[in-house]
């Protein structure tokens, strides 16, 4: 019911996405570098430099870190992974067809997912970049989603539409598991969600 700052931390400019995993912060930014950020809030720069590149998304699973890569010219997308040292362990490309590409891939149950908006699908990769297949979902929007691991086999999805809401998705089968009742979030566009609990 209330929320109190009890710290803040310098972490550079244009932060575009986080990820906690093992007691360490890592914030993404605009300019391809990702800081890392301990508990008592002292500050790695640079721990990884990925060059002119947006991270547009971080997520940690079994001791690795999976990048959402995005860059603007030439339009780009791709997925970096890296050990929890900033080495760089594997790198693939992936195919959106759309001009931003932010927050829409989640890391559980040993694959990596991905949502390409424009064929409203989900495509499933390993852990190492191999795509195993599509799960067609037509709630996907064009212009804006955001995905949470939820649980396995199944993601939270933050819908930025003309009707935005958030859905409880399997990536076994593309079916809504559940949807927030109530009609839609007022006067906002969710820029991200996150499951907890």
């Amino acid at each position: 019911t209330s929320i109190e700052l009890l710290k803040e931390v310098a972490v550079g400019h244009g932060p575009t996405s986080v990820c906690q995993y093992k007691g360490s912060t890592y914030i993404g930014n605009k300019g391809g570098i990702v800081h890392r950020v301990d508990q008592a809030g002292n500050v790695v720069n640079d721990f990884i430099v990925h060059g002119n590149r947006w991270i547009s998304g971080i997520a940690a699973f079994r001791d690795k870190l999976y990048l959402l890569i995005y860059k603007h010219k030439p339009t780009a997308h791709a997925v970096s992974v890296y050990d929890l040292e900033g080495q760089q362990c594997q790198n693939w490309d992936i195919d959106d067809e759309t001009t931003d590409f932010f927050r829409v891939f989640a890391v559980c149950d040993d694959s990596v997912i991905l949502a390409n908006r424009p064929k409203k699908e989900f495509q499933i990769y390993t852990l190492t970049g191999i795509l195993t297949r599509t799960v067609k979902c037509g709630l996907l929007s064009q212009s804006g989603v955001y995905l949470s691991q939820l649980e396995q086999n199944s993601v939270l999805i933050s819908n930025d539409d003309t009707q935005p809401k958030f859905f409880k998705v399997n990536v076994e089968n593309g079916t809504v598991e559940w949807q927030s009742e109530g009609g839609t979030i007022a006067d906002a566009s969710p820029r991200g969600v996150a499951a907890y609990c």
